[in-house]
């Protein structure tokens, strides 16, 4: 009986690896001179796609570079002659998303979700105009949104979330007026919201949660509360109120409010400069999200500093990234010979 279990297991092996030969073999041999069914220039952007995100270890990659049928390949849909689908969603792809995917102008939908993809969007996909349906959600994108995207105004559905993606959202986006979903939750984007986006009258539903964004138009504000009712709540802004005084000749104590979401765990970043306006040093991180102080010590005598402070987030269920806020209003203070810590236990904390 075990000899019997240990040859079915060597010829399963065996099979996997006479599979994996051939597919290696096809991608060195394949040509797409040979392809009929859609243009040339349509099978090299999809062997382009193929090598850049580990095919040979797709977890279906049934058909590629193996047949000179590309329209009978796993995930790929044609009509008319061209590319008019790509669903590799769940597909354990790795790399990055190559800038050919942009030469495939009549997708209708590319689902890339749920994979291994790391590094930027391409600003080539911006040149996709008839697509619907844009699924990039749960990967390792990072870099920021592309404005280019605005440029994909039969986009109905445009999905990014729990990706690693930074930077502010493109006003462009709210070009999109065809859009029904928008998901850009669980990244680690930041500032303003464009007040664009109320062009998105179409909006069925809309996340950008668990964020760094912050909105001041009352309009905009208005309307991301028509659709995402708890968005504010659960972004890492900035703290308020920040407060600069000198305590030593050495020392100076930074204060602040603390942030009103700490539903999940945090802390503050302080950091310090000698010129407005930074650059800005690092000196340390305060406490949790409670916090609302830290003294800065080991500064020279009768000199002015620049103080700014960032809010964090650390990574939670229900956002992959430690997420980092803007920098807090930037405030000034110069360090006293006057031992201020002697008369002022109660602000410098000591007894």
């Amino acid at each position: 009986m075990h000899k019997l279990l240990s040859t079915v297991v060597l010829l399963t092996l065996l099979l996997l690896d006479g599979m994996n030969m051939r597919h290696a073999l096809a991608e060195t041999d394949f040509n797409c001179s040979n392809v009929t069914e859609i243009p040339q220039t349509e099978c090299e952007d999809l062997v382009a796609v193929h090598n850049a995100t580990g095919g040979a270890n797709w977890t279906n990659n049934t058909d590629w570079l193996v047949t000179y049928t590309p329209c009978s390949w796993y995930g790929v849909t044609c009509e008319e002659g061209h590319v008019r689908g790509l669903g590799l969603e769940n597909n354990q792809l790795t790399g990055t998303i190559p800038s050919e995917l942009g030469n495939l102008t009549s997708l209708g939908y590319l689902y890339l979700y749920n994979n291994k993809l790391s590094s930027a969007i391409p600003s080539a996909l911006g040149n996709l105009t008839s697509l619907q349906d844009l699924e990039l959600e749960d990967n390792l994108l990072s870099g920021a949104i592309p404005s280019e995207l605005g440029n994909l105004t039969s986009l109905q559905y445009i999905l990014l979330s729990n990706n690693l993606l930074s930077g502010a959202i493109p006003s462009e986006l709210g070009n999109l007026t065809s859009l029904q979903y928008i998901w850009l939750q669980g990244n680690q984007l930041t500032g303003e919201i464009p007040a664009s986006l109320t062009n998105l009258s179409n909006i069925l539903y809309l996340d950008i949660g668990y964020n760094a964004l912050y909105a001041n138009d009352e309009t905009l504000i208005t309307f991301l509360n028509s659709k995402d009712s708890d968005w504010e709540s659960t972004q890492t802004v900035a703290s308020e109120n920040v407060t600069a005084v000198s305590i030593t000749d050495n020392s100076i104590l930074v204060q602040w409010t603390p942030v009103t979401y700490t539903t999940d765990p945090g802390s503050y970043i302080v950091y310090y400069s000698r010129t407005p306006g930074g650059p800005y040093t690092l000196f340390g991180t305060a406490g949790d999200k409670s916090s609302s102080q830290m003294k800065v010590t080991g500064l020279q005598s009768d000199t002015a500093y620049y103080f700014v402070v960032k809010t964090l987030t650390y990574a939670h269920p229900y956002n992959q990234n430690t997420v980092y806020s803007d920098y807090s209003e930037e405030m000034a203070a110069v360090t006293s010979p006057f031992p201020w810590e002697l008369f002022y236990p109660a602000i410098t904390g000591k007894r």
